[in-house]
């Protein structure tokens, strides 16, 4: 594994190399350099790996038009990067940017970075900010109630993706709720889900 992403890792830098004298960035060679990345934090290397999501970040920022496909990807895994590394506040500081980016696509109905966004959070840790992307997630579904069928994927996914975060948080009792509502869409019940009164049904407040 090490030689494989050595190897890699080699190619996406002298890739990025050969490009530098054009003024934009090549998306291919900074997909190549997020893979090196991702390879190094995969196997622990969390040192190489915070250089290369650098790197990538760097290239992203430089492009005449930011891909914010991209961009999400590199910030969500190099802040998970940075809070293994101990530097958490950096890492805050990356997922603010992240949630900004977000939000914008919220408010614009950006239906294909929301789509990018779901397969990032499948998966995602999100550290000191899981209350902000759980109040995200609780604000998408509103939104995705007047897009989208409850009984889609899209929906459904959305709903398992906020029980998620809410089980990350600690809320089970509320997670536990809505994989069963997540269930029962998929069944093609109704968009209906009742919650404990005794609970509190409200995301955890983000903290600064």
């Amino acid at each position: 594994m090490p030689a494989l992403i050595a190897i890699v890792t080699l190619v996406a830098v002298l890739a990025l190399a050969a490009n530098a004298r054009a003024s934009e960035p090549d998306r291919s060679q900074i997909a190549n350099l997020l893979q090196s990345a991702s390879l190094a934090r995969g196997s622990g290397d969390h040192g190489q790996s915070a250089m290369l999501y650098e790197r990538a970040l760097s290239q992203i920022d430089s492009m005449k038009k930011v891909d914010e496909s991209l961009l999400s990807e590199c910030l969500v895994n190099y802040s998970d990067v940075l809070d293994k590394s101990g530097e958490r506040i950096k890492a805050e500081e990356h997922r603010k940017r992240l949630l900004a980016i977000w939000n914008s696509a919220l408010a614009s109905g950006d239906a294909d970075l929301m789509t990018e966004v779901d397969y990032l959070c499948a998966n995602a840790t999100f550290g000191a900010q899981t209350a902000d992307v759980a109040n995200y997630y609780e604000r998408l579904l509103a939104a995705r109630e007047k897009t989208h069928s409850p009984n889609s994927e899209v929906f459904i996914n959305t709903v398992v993706i906020y029980a998620r975060l809410m089980r990350s948080l600690g809320e089970k009792a509320i997670a536990d709720q809505l994989e069963q509502h997540a269930e029962n869409l998929r069944a093609g019940g109704a968009n209906q889900i009742e919650v404990d009164s005794d609970e509190n049904t409200e995301p955890p407040q983000s903290q600064d």
